[in-house]
């Protein structure tokens, strides 16, 4: 089953992933390989040096190298002409093209108070680098942690992770506005924990909330679209609508 990342490829695009999470987790994953188990999770890591995706942005160092199967997974991402970033210092400064595949940490990335704005960072410069192909590009931009402590009903990290994801979305959008060719969309595979708001006062700043559930629950999830074909992503439609309706829109341009 093709996903939006072999669409973009097979009309010719870049395609990109930024992530804040394992880069075997199931959404990175999702994107990117082609496996019945998301359990499987050095099968799918050995997928990335023949997915197609021109650009890569996240954690899970630990399962490219000391593999049960014997292989180097960056060394086959350089076969295959991969820029393999292992710093963000490299990663940042690398500027020849969107061949880029940065894994800069063994696991998850550090927690928003440690990375600071390094998700719309990691963003940008995909966008940046993709951009360049004439016939545009596909990125997918998630903020991983959100769902983690939607599970542990934390709050406190669950608001840092939102507010991590806004303000690179704000970014993004500030981006695409000044471009006016690029169609921005936002939305959730899931919602996490049952998560209520109970009570709260906007001038002390405070939040009161409250969890159902330590598992996804059966919430309707928004989907906010900007630019080009926004008005496509109106009313109350499944989930796997979003991915029609991309899939026609990078293809077509229109919804047929």
């Amino acid at each position: 089953m093709p996903s939006l990342v072999d669409v973009a490829k097979q009309l010719g695009k870049d395609a990109g992933i930024a992530v804040t999470c394992r880069l075997w987790d199931a959404t990175p994953c999702d994107f990117c390989c082609h496996n019945i188990d998301r359990d499987k999770e050095e099968e799918l890591v050995g997928d990335y040096p023949t997915s197609g995706v021109d650009f890569v942005f996240g954690g899970g160092a630990e399962k490219f190298t000391n593999r049960k199967d014997g292989r180097d997974i960056f060394n086959e991402l350089r076969v295959n002409g991969y820029h393999v970033s292992r710093s963000l210092d490299d990663f940042f400064a690398y500027d020849k093209n969107s061949r880029v595949f940065a894994v800069p940490y063994d696991k998850d990335t550090p927690l928003p108070d440690e990375r600071g704005d390094l998700l719309a960072r990691a963003s940008m410069k995909g966008i940046e680098l993709m951009n360049r192909n004439r016939k545009g590009f596909f990125m997918m931009i998630e903020g991983s942690q959100l769902d983690d402590y939607g599970h542990f009903n934390q709050l406190d990290m669950l608001m840092k992770e939102t507010l991590d994801f806004d303000q690179t979305i704000g970014r993004v959008m500030k981006w695409a506005a000044e471009d006016g060719e690029t169609l921005v969309v936002v939305t959730a595979d899931h919602e996490t924990g049952g998560l209520t708001l109970v009570n709260g006062d906007k001038n002390e700043g405070r939040v009161e909330c409250c969890f159902s559930t330590r598992d996804h629950s059966g919430a309707m999830v928004p989907v906010y679209a900007f630019g080009p074909g926004a008005e496509h992503f109106t009313g109350i439609f499944e989930n796997t609508d979003v991915f029609k309706r991309i899939k026609q829109l990078l293809t077509y341009g229109v919804i047929k």
